[in-house]
């Protein structure tokens, strides 16, 4: 760190143009793990888009920190067995699925204000876009589990649905809002990480994340944090409060607690030393020169072919002089042409060097939006006799993000001769009747995007028990979720065109509109004199005027309501025993409504807007499902067979939609000693089309796309459609997991597994990308895709369309590896004191591929895995170690989180690569990601003693690490060290 306080960048890689352990006794176990609190009472718990163009650092500014996992946990809750992996909760029942549980204790030791910072740095997950600024997702947080998108990840709470937040209306784009849940009544989060929708239903393909409230919480307990970064943005205040009491002796029970937090954010990438660079992958256009690669990773890329204040481009401009002039204001406020400074390879959008420092693709981009959110939840439980309990949940959550989104980009704006404010000078040289003038809308300000986020939800039922063994519950529950989405600043096109031709009215042009002669009018009001029309001067610096920027731009609205009813009814018990041992069985009904409505302004409607067209939804579908699933020893305390079980679970499922669809589990563990157990898991899964997916109307925006055609082998802008589809099929997936757990009875402090997972997801809900269409019909003579395009008069690209399909396959596998040991000092010297507890946490991806990459240029796809430049990719090797010491009121952790070295794009060949040439159409200068290490910092003083007020403190990237460029926030610390600082107290 220098001496300013600013971090230092790295170079471009390319400058051509929890509580201390004691022993095992009487059958419980408490282990505090650094980010996981471990504890039981000798019962089992088992263990676990497409957005506006924004550049990959925003996809997600996440924190570089990241603790361990447990290997498998058991948690003491003083309530009946609880296993996320299965329906059936039998003491000592370890499923063959695997899970991870991250305890209450252990996101409040982190310091964390939300669930999905804890989530996304687990190695399991890919970070989702919650700190994202531009995007329709800007102040929601979703979990995406094995890179497989968040809507193949099911969010639950309590083992029940959460209702869906659809953003924006991008179909599919859809996902539970991890800030509607307050941290402070967290009791545990456990992730399942394999295929689960024979327990649970749709959605749980990569796996599922159950989030557990606490049963219980006698008094109050409270704290107050405020973070900020070394560079002193980024504020983040949190409040919270959670409080409980019993009544009626102890037969009722009442909790509730709230949160309220607020990110100031960080305004944008020139906040940073890094972001200064403007550091930027550049495709080499047109024939490039011996030895230079097709890309380049390249500093002070900027844009080329548009200025804020308008850049002639004309191929054909007579004189050719006129052609690569900026319009610029002179002192004397006129408008004035100097030439432009173009960089190295200036024939597209984009260039290196030359332009205007800042007038680049990051510009108007935060690098992390501002957020206030505040969650509210409470829960009752009364015992109406001793085996029967009513309960009640109610809760809101209110969050709000806002940004910034795309400027307005026309690389072809057309400036007549006679336009009003054409100086002179340039007039007098034309030998066209009008410029075509490349403009960023600089001088109109970025559109500002806020989201507003509401979640109300109540769900109540009755649990009981009857006999010995058999337990069952019903449940109602009824959630609701507005989506507002308002886009400010918003230009509209045809209003733009139409104050854009302004001309000063003379005695010829007049007429009869009763205009002042010499006054400045659009062309349109000669002849239509009240259609309000108010020109807008865009040359030079010139900012529009107030009756101009109220005719061209306004405000986009889209509002959206996701309702879900749920009822559900579920036994479970154990009806007779084998050889073996009992056998357990679990089954039930549920009952599910689903219903979205939108609506939007007439503008968006009528796709005006040159941004965020956002169209009217309406839809709904129901649900019908009835699951079965059992456990049954097969053998136990034999010769080489301590234990072997089989959990098996078959489910059908009836969509008012699509039909029928039967998902099933087949499962084994096997313990040959006491000592180490195996498991595996056989499964097919399914993830059914969300509402949007399958009732979104045909959205639009502009894109700069990429022409490959020789009269135009150019990017320009065109309107990039994309919709639903009602004749969507559910996504059929099959999960495989094999795996070893290893807890030695001789070192009850340590426990170890590793597991393989393998998923094959078919039928995939996707649309086939623009920029591929276009490639398939124009470039490699794919002619089925010619009609997703649309044709303008000169032969330019206007439109180009796509559908939802059922025509997409993924594939990922991979080892996940998991270590928690815990060592009181004194049992190794009588001189030691206090308890040293290690975790650590790993995942190797082996591949992660898309039948999306398959194209003439790679017909077998491209493994993603060991991609982490752009986004889209995964690391091939991830890994969290953290070691935490104890010692009577103190407590510090230090972690390490390590992400491997890899490549910036899969589908690239670099130097470094086998079989590089320059001469490849995918080569590029440098393709390697090098390997970054965060260290991250974190301790905590009971002041008075255990239970007193607790103060603690976090430091994140404690050596101020920037990351590797570009910059990608998924995997990557965008922001730089970050300190927290609280209070805890219970009263």
């Amino acid at each position: 760190m220098s001496k300013s306080g600013k971090r230092k960048a790295p170079r471009p890689r390319s400058t051509q143009p929890a509580a201390p352990l004691p022993r095992k006794l009487s059958g419980s176990l408490r282990v505090a793990t650094g980010l996981l609190l471990l504890s039981g009472s000798g019962y089992g718990y088992a263990q676990t888009t497409a957005p506006e163009a924004v550049p990959a650092a925003t996809a997600a500014a996440a924190p570089a920190t990241a603790e361990p996992a447990a290997v498998e946990t058991v948690i003491d809750t003083g309530a009946s067995v609880v296993v996320s992996a299965s329906r059936i909760d039998r003491a000592g029942f370890k499923a063959p699925t695997p899970t991870t549980v991250i305890g209450g204790a252990a996101i409040a030791q982190r310091a964390a204000v939300n669930v999905a910072d804890v989530l996304n740095e687990v190695p399991a997950f890919r970070a989702t876009n919650s700190a994202t600024s531009g995007t329709t997702s800007t102040g929601v947080s979703f979990t995406d589990l094995r890179g497989l998108g968040s809507n193949r990840t099911l969010v639950l709470l309590g083992r029940n649905r959460l209702p869906l937040t659809y953003n924006g209306n991008i179909a599919g784009a859809a996902g539970v809002d991890l800030n509607m849940v307050p941290t402070s009544l967290i009791q545990s989060v456990d992730v399942v990480t394999g295929g689960a929708s024979a327990a649970y239903g749709s959605d749980a393909v990569a796996g599922v994340v159950n989030i557990r409230l606490k049963d219980r919480i006698d008094g109050v307990q409270g704290s107050v944090q405020y973070g900020q970064t070394g560079q002193g943005d980024a504020r983040d205040k949190t409040v919270s409060l959670a409080g409980g009491t019993t009544f009626a002796d102890g037969r009722g029970r009442i909790i509730a607690g709230g949160e309220y937090n607020d990110n100031s954010g960080v305004r944008n990438y020139y906040e940073r030393d890094w972001g200064r660079e403007e550091v930027s992958a550049f495709a080499v256009p047109g024939t490039r020169a011996a030895g230079v690669p097709a890309n380049l990773i390249a500093s002070g890329v900027r844009i080329g072919n548009m200025t804020s204040g308008g850049l002639i481009q004309n191929v054909a401009t007579n004189p050719a002089a006129l052609r690569g002039q900026q319009f610029i204001s002179n002192a004397d406020g006129t408008v004035g042409i100097a030439p432009f400074a173009y960089g190295q390879y200036a024939t597209g959008t984009t260039m290196i060097g030359g332009g205007a420092y800042g007038n680049s693709i990051y510009g108007p981009f935060a690098l992390r939006t501002p957020v206030e959110r505040a969650s509210f939840m409470s829960k009752l439980s009364y015992d109406i006799t001793p085996d029967i309990t009513f309960y009640v949940e109610p809760s809101y959550a209110r969050s709000k993000g806002g940004g910034t989104s795309q400027i307005y980009f026309n690389p072809a704006v057309s400036i007549a001769r006679d336009n009003a404010y054409l100086p002179a000078s340039v007039a007098s040289q034309m030998g066209t009747s009008a410029l075509r003038v490349g403009y960023s809308g600089n001088n109109l300000g970025a559109p500002q995007l806020e989201n507003l986020n509401e979640a109300a939800r109540l769900a109540t039922g009755l649990q009981g028990s009857f006999g010995d063994t058999w337990k069952w519950d019903v449940n109602l529950q009824k959630a609701r979720s507005n989506f507002e989405k308002t886009t400010s600043n918003v230009v509209i096109n045809a209003n733009m065109l139409r104050a854009i031709d302004a001309v000063t009215v003379t005695a010829a042009n007049v007429g009869t509109s009763g205009l002042a002669l010499g006054s400045i009018s659009c062309r349109s009001t000669l002849t239509a004199p009240a259609n309000g029309c108010a020109p807008v001067n865009l040359l030079g610096s010139s900012t529009p005027s107030a009756a101009a920027a109220a005719y061209i731009l306004g405000q986009a609205r889209f509002k959206q309501v996701s309702e879900l009813e749920e009822a559900s009814a579920n036994i479970q018990g154990e009806p007779f025993s084998s050889w073996a041992g009992p056998v357990s069985i679990a089954g039930g009904f549920e009952y599910r409504k689903e219903k979205l409505s939108s609506s939007a302004d007439a503008l968006s409607s009528a796709g005006a807007f040159n941004i965020n067209n956002v169209q009217p939804i309406n839809g709904d579908l129901s649900v019908k499902e009835v699951y079965l699933e059992t456990l049954v020893p097969l053998a136990a305390k034999l010769p080489g067979i301590h234990a072997l079980d089989f959990n098996g679970a078959v489910r059908r499922t009836s969509y008012s939609t699509s039909g029928d669809v039967t998902t099933w589990k087949a499962g084994l563990s096997y313990s040959p000693t006491a000592d180490f157990r195996l498991r595996g898991a056989r499964s097919r899964d399914i993830r059914a089309p969300n509402l949007s997916e399958l009732f979104s109307s045909r959205n639009s925006a502009t894109q700069s796309l990429f022409d490959p055609r020789a009269a135009f082998n150019s990017s320009y802008v065109m309107t990039a459609y994309t919709g639903g589809n009602t004749a969507l099929q559910p996504e059929k997936s099959d999960t495989t997991t094999l795996g070893i757990v290893f807890e030695p009875t001789y070192l009850k402090r340590l426990s170890m597994s590793a597991d393989y997972y393998k998923i094959d997801v078919k039928s995939a809900i996707t649309t086939v990308a623009f920029q591929t269409l276009i490639n398939n019909c124009l470039r490699d003579g794919k002619t089925s895709d010619c009609q997703y395009i649309t044709f303008a008069a000169d032969n330019s690209i206007a439109a180009v369309s796509g559908v939802n399909a059922n025509v997409g396959e993924l594939r990922t596998h991979g080892v996940d590896l998991q270590l928690a040991y815990a060592q009181p000092l004194r049992d190794l010297s009588d001189k030691l004191n206090g308890t040293v507890n290690v975790a650590v946490q790993g995942t190797k991806v082996f591949e992660l591929w898309s039948s999306g990459d398959v194209t003439p240029a790679t017909p077998n796809g491209v493994n993603r895995a060991g991609q982490t430049g752009v986004t889209g990719g995964i690391p091939e090797w991830s890994w969290n170690v953290s070691a935490t010491y104890k010692l009577g009121p103190l407590s510090t952790t230090g972690q390490l989180r390590y992400i491997s070295r890899g490549h910036y794009n899969n589908a690239m060949i670099g130097p470094d690569d086998a079989n590089y040439a320059a001469t490849l159409a995918n080569s590029i200068d440098n393709n390697i990601v090098p390997s970054v290490t965060y260290f991250n910092w974190r301790g905590s003083y009971e002041l008075g003693g255990k239970g007193s007020p607790e103060v603690f403190v976090a430091v994140n990237n404690v050596f101020d690490r920037a990351p590797p460029l570009p910059a990608n926030g998924v995997y990557y610390d965008v922001l730089g060290r970050s300190f927290s600082l609280g209070l805890r107290a219970k009263f």
